[in-house]
């Protein structure tokens, strides 16, 4: 899937830069836009889909950020096609060490390795999902604290599989996980494979649930908060009576329009983490 990159420029005053990337990137993914990143400098670096860029909603996020922050607190500095980023080149090149959360350890794989019974072995290959980021462990934290013994797991928006080998590796008796992703899909079923074990990976959005009668005891999904609010409803539809669906890949400040979203569903909150400024968390259908 192809990405443009929007570099925009604040200028505010330096006590207020973090608060102010914080409302940019949530304006930002008002406008369409997946993810982000922003140093110590001025600029975020936002990305979406080329197929979903609208610059007309971009226009209305600088306009509305500029409102709060002043007239010229932002413009544009350049906007064009995102190089494809092979995510386990920067992994490797700065290091890896283990992580464990709960039983689980997440190692990066060499050539030859074997997975032990609580290893996930991850060879990213351009797909994002290692581990390292807060939202990552927090799921994996929220995941590893089910019982999955015997049960069926949906992961939306897999990447690398990172969480579907999870729930295998915790008992999952069936897991399926898809990715609009190409290369996603295609790493997902190689680390499946690297791990010795199976994952019904398709590729395409949310309708690749397009059998109504298909329920899963657990749905988890880390992606952006506007896909999830996008997709909720079918979540929702393909989660059983008492299944627990479990979320994350936003911010706390994103956390009421989900959880209001969710409660009008019919679900009804559980557990929730935080680590830095993301968050996770838990819903379960009583019904």
């Amino acid at each position: 899937m192809k990405y443009f990159e929007t570099v925009v420029s604040l200028c505010v005053e330096s006590s207020l830069l973090s608060d102010a990337k914080d409302v940019m990137c949530n304006l930002l993914g008002d406008a369409g836009y997946e993810s982000f990143s922003a140093d110590e400098g001025p600029e975020v670096h936002a990305y979406v889909q080329q197929k979903d860029y609208d610059e007309s909603l971009l226009t209305t996020a600088i306009g509305t950020f500029c409102g709060l922050f002043g007239d010229g607190a932002a413009q544009v500095v350049s906007h064009g096609e995102a190089e494809q980023q092979d995510w386990n080149a920067a992994w490797e090149a700065e290091g890896f060490e283990p992580i464990e959360v709960g039983p689980l350890r997440v190692c990066p794989y060499t050539a030859g390795a074997a997975a032990t019974n609580m290893e996930i072995l991850i060879d990213a290959r351009m797909a994002f999902g290692t581990g390292t980021h807060h939202t990552t462990q927090m799921m994996l934290g929220l995941l590893s604290a089910e019982d999955l013994s015997g049960l069926s797991v949906l992961d939306c928006g897999t990447g690398t599989g990172i969480l579907a080998i999870a729930a295998c590796k915790l008992g999952a008796s069936y897991v399926m996980g898809y990715d609009i992703d190409e290369w996603s899909t295609d790493n997902a079923r190689h680390n499946a494979a690297i791990n010795s074990v199976t994952i019904d990976v398709r590729q395409g959005d949310s309708s690749v649930l397009s059998d109504q009668s298909m329920k899963f005891d657990v749905v988890m999904a880390n992606i952006h908060r506007n896909i999830i609010l996008a997709d909720l409803h079918c979540f929702t539809e393909h989660l059983a009576a008492g299944g627990r669906l479990l979320l994350s890949g936003f911010y706390v400040s994103d956390q009421t329009a989900i959880s209001e979203a969710a409660v009008q569903l019919g679900l009804a909150p559980g557990r929730q983490l935080t680590s830095d400024e993301w968050t996770a968390m838990e819903f379960r259908k009583d019904k």
